[in-house]
């Protein structure tokens, strides 16, 4: 009896190749330490004369380290967004906190951080890129969730994320971030929890404004909130 192995995708690998046969049950998956993505394996149970005898397929997700990348194309202001062209940061901060607006938490993904000691906080940092999400107090936040972009000024409620952007990502520390005026969707691809508590999220999202600009993107993040349950902090 042996047992072909066929891997389709490229968050992994099970060998030199995508097909594999084995003597055992059993094959290594080793998932790429830079990509996320998902993978299919597919295993079929041959006899000695070759022929099937049974089969099965799983799926392998795999979620890469925390990161984000986005393209900025059209017209935007340039006094308060950075420059057309691609951009993408792998310095990462997260966290799940309640919210300034009564009833509501905050999830919020900081990237591009630059070192800022401030008075009590010597490993305070400065980001050039915020992602934010708002959810009720105490809300198990889903796979699949989708946050609408919202108008800055306005009041915040469950369901509204913003993005904040330094106009020059190589210095936020002097020109802060500024939410890029517009509409967008941010979606959350997959939500899954880690063996120490932490949870992790894929996510895309867009923003669009009035004149054809768009701002288009794709990250991971993650939060720590052990002992709790799936998407939910006990803050």
């Amino acid at each position: 009896m042996s047992y072909k192995w066929t891997l389709t995708g490229t968050s992994g690998s099970i060998g030199a190749a995508a097909v594999v046969t084995t003597a055992v049950p059993q094959i290594n998956y080793i998932a790429s330490a830079k990509t996320s993505g998902t993978d299919s394996l597919h295993v079929d149970v041959l006899d000695s004369a070759g022929f099937l005898l049974a089969k099965a397929t799983v799926q392998i997700r795999v979620v890469g380290p925390s990161s984000i990348q986005f393209d900025i194309a059209g017209p935007w202001d340039p006094a308060a967004q950075p420059k057309n062209g691609h951009y993408a940061f792998s310095d990462f901060s997260g966290e799940r906190t309640p919210q300034l607006e009564p009833g509501l938490d905050f999830l919020f993904f900081l990237y591009d951080l630059f070192p800022d000691p401030a008075p009590g906080d010597p490993t305070a940092q400065t980001p050039g890129v915020i992602i934010g999400m708002i959810v009720n107090a105490g809300e198990p936040i889903r796979e699949g969730r989708t946050f609408s972009e919202v108008l800055l000024g306005s009041r915040p409620t469950s369901g509204d994320f913003q993005l904040f952007l330094a106009p020059d990502l190589n210095d936020p520390i002097s020109t802060g971030q500024r939410g890029p005026v517009g509409t967008g969707k941010l979606k959350l691809d997959f939500l899954g929890t880690l063996a120490n508590g932490t949870f992790v999220t894929a996510y895309s999202f867009h923003v669009e404004n009035d004149s054809g600009g768009t701002i288009i993107g794709t990250g991971v993040g993650r939060w720590n909130c052990p002992g709790s349950s799936l998407g939910t902090c006990v803050i």
